[in-house]
């Protein structure tokens, strides 16, 4: 072992700090697994530790041979650090029983040791590490109380006095009565916009020393605003006529409350001194059923003011249809004997509707009633399918909605009906679409005839027979844009799909 240097550190670290104030304090030092240099696979089991006399120490022996303050232990030892100031050094060194046991090698006892390994153990004052508020944003107006708290690294055992300032800044005031010697303080602010700094520093007395802290400083910059308005979690719904209490969050150091809502209400205006307002809704007839908004403005004297909006809904709503393809209008063209799905909507509708009864003359319902959705097989083409629905909204309004269907085969702007909505023609559409190199045509068993491609202009560029369950056809070489497919059916019909070329 003699001449071997360790170059790993005693808790992988050369200081150990420890707090001033924390009393007597045990430490565990420990070095990583350490193997002999001749012998790689036996490890180190001897460790020879020098400890100061103030220090008491578990799990080792006492090592007299080896000079005083020395303990012969494992790579681990425990030791107690007193309750003090201290800046002290603990070494060890790695030491081989075997050699300095074995008469074949003549050594003489505990001189066969490795070169020091140290770590210094040293206790450091407290100090303050910051200022903290019981509220983060201040703003213009407000003057509730305020807590501030000075944050102390450590405190076990220590006798600690504060110092706040005497008087504060920018018009502040303390609520907290002097002497202000504690680690918080309640201050009542301005109300004034501006920036704030309050230093506090702290003496302490523990371990025998004593001291004071350098000042740390609570900062801060208070709003030329009133704080945010925010609306409290409600259901600002109306029913017609319905009396409502609204309300927002209370803001500190805000005065007034003006509350803007639409003319029909009662009040339409209003300004309060507290956040809340009571409001009666227009009775029946006398408005537009819809979306409607409601703005309030917090204001306190020459403070910027602060708003926010919330948008409610008034009575039952307004009817419209969809169906899978989108909205649905009156008149609207859709393919003859085809199936089509059709749902009651309503725009701005408040709570829950109730009580579906659907009618379809012209056209055949197929579910029950009761529901918001109805599927309606509708008849040849030429005709007209005329579909009704009356429902109750929680408000206690009954809403109608009623629109028109024309049945077609072909539409007013010269496309045909999708085999997707035409049951007849009940055969995947051609794919891929858009198509870029290859453009797939899927067949009904006992197709006849020929599959053809027309351009914008109502050219043909592309003809084949209709053969098996599929023809390919081949559009490389078309140029991009929009193409009618036709593609004939067993009974002689004739399926149009619209084709995008895009390369």
């Amino acid at each position: 072992m003699f001449g071997v240097r360790i170059n790993a550190q005693i808790n992988n670290t050369s200081v150990i700090e420890l707090p001033l104030c924390s009393g007597a304090q045990q430490l565990t030092l420990t070095l990583p697994q350490l193997y002999y240099d001749d012998a790689g696979a036996y490890p180190v089991e001897a460790y020879v530790w020098t400890v100061p006399s103030t220090f008491t120490v578990q799990n080792a022996q006492p090592a007299t041979d080896f000079g005083p303050g020395r303990w012969l232990g494992g790579r681990s030892i425990t030791v107690t650090a007193p309750a003090s100031q201290l800046n002290e050094v603990v070494r060890v060194v790695l030491w081989s029983r075997e050699c300095n046991q074995n008469p074949t090698y003549n050594n003489p006892p505990a001189t066969l040791i490795s070169f020091e390994q140290s770590v210094t153990i040293r206790r450091v004052p407290p100090t303050l590490t910051s200022v903290t508020a019981s509220r983060a944003a201040l703003t213009c107006g407000d003057q509730t109380p305020l807590t501030l708290t000075a944050n102390l690294s450590q405190s076990g055992g220590a006798s600690v006095s504060y110092t706040w300032p005497a008087t504060l800044p920018g018009g502040w005031s303390y609520q907290t009565p002097a002497p202000r010697t504690g680690s918080s303080v309640v201050v009542i602010p301005s109300g004034q916009p501006g920036s704030i700094s309050i230093p506090v520093s702290a003496s302490y007395s523990c371990g025998g020393v004593s001291g004071t802290t350098p000042a740390v400083t609570y900062a801060t910059t208070v709003s030329t605003q009133v704080g945010k308005v925010v609306f409290k979690p409600n259901n600002y719904d109306f029913c017609l006529g319905e009396t409502k209490r609204l309300e927002v969050q209370p803001i500190s150091g805000v005065t007034s409350y003006t509350w803007q809502l639409p003319q029909d209400f009662s009040p339409a205006t209003a300004t309060t001194t507290v956040p809340y307002l009571t409001v009666t809704a227009p009775s029946q007839g006398t408005t537009y059923q819809g979306r409607r908004y409601i703005r309030v403005t917090a204001g306190s004297g020459s403070c910027g003011t602060s708003s926010d909006t919330v948008g409610f809904k008034l009575g039952t709503g307004l009817v419209y249809f969809t169906s899978p393809y989108g909205d649905v209008v009156d008149g609207e063209e859709v393919c003859a004997g085809s199936v089509v799905t059709l749902w009651a909507n309503l725009y701005n509708d408040r709570g829950t509707n109730t009580g579906y009864t659907w009618t379809a003359s012209g056209g055949e319902l197929l579910d029950d009633q009761g529901t918001a959705g109805m599927r309606v097989r509708l008849p040849g083409p030429g005709n007209w399918v005329n579909v009704a629905v009356r429902f109750t909204n929680d408000c206690g309004g009954v809403k109608i909605g009623y629109f028109s269907l024309r049945t077609v085969e072909r539409f007013s702007n010269g496309f045909y009906c999708q085999p997707e909505i035409l049951p007849r023609l009940a055969v995947a559409p051609a794919y891929p679409n858009p198509a870029s190199e290859e453009l797939i045509v899927p067949l009904l068993a006992g197709t006849k005839g020929h599959v053809r491609l027309f351009n914008g202009q109502g050219r043909q560029v592309r003809q084949t027979p209709a053969k098996g369950a599929q023809v390919v056809l081949d559009v490389r070489q078309l140029p991009e844009g929009l193409y009618q497919l036709q593609v004939p059916g067993p009974d002689g019909s004739i399926r149009h799909q619209q084709i995008q070329v895009q390369h």
